[in-house]
C-alpha cells in the first residue's frame, strides 16, 4: 500500500485521535518521500494540531462531524490525490 493509498483508508475511518495521528505520520512520510511536499507538509500540521486540541478531552460527534466536514466536506483534501501518484516528483 502506497503513502497516498493508506491516507485516503485513515480518511474514509473518520477523525478520532489515533487516526489523526496516523494521518500525521503518513503526511510526514508522503512529504519527506517528494510526493506534493508542500501540501502534505501542511496537512500533517492540520491533523497534528486537531490531535493536539482533542487529546485529554472528550469530543462531541458534532464537533467531531464539523471538523471532517471542514476538511472533507469542502473538497479541501481530494485534489490532492488528484495530482498525487504516490512517487515523488523530482523533475522540478
Amino acid at each position: 500500500m502506497t503513502d497516498i493509498e493508506a491516507i485516503k483508508r485513515d480518511l474514509a475511518e473518520g477523525f478520532y485521535i489515533r487516526n489523526l495521528e496516523n494521518l500525521t505520520g503518513r503526511c510526514m512520510d508522503a512529504a519527506r518521500a517528494g510526493i506534493e511536499p508542500v501540501v502534505f507538509y501542511v496537512l500533517a500540521s492540520i491533523f497534528d494540531d486537531i490531535s493536539r486540541q482533542w487529546e485529554g478531552r472528550p469530543t462531541t460527534v458534532d464537533e467531531t462531524n464539523s471538523m471532517e466536514e471542514k476538511i472533507l466536506g469542502k473538497d479541501v483534501v481530494s485534489p490532492v490525490f488528484a495530482g498525487a501518484s504516490g512517487t515523488p516528483d523530482c523533475s522540478g
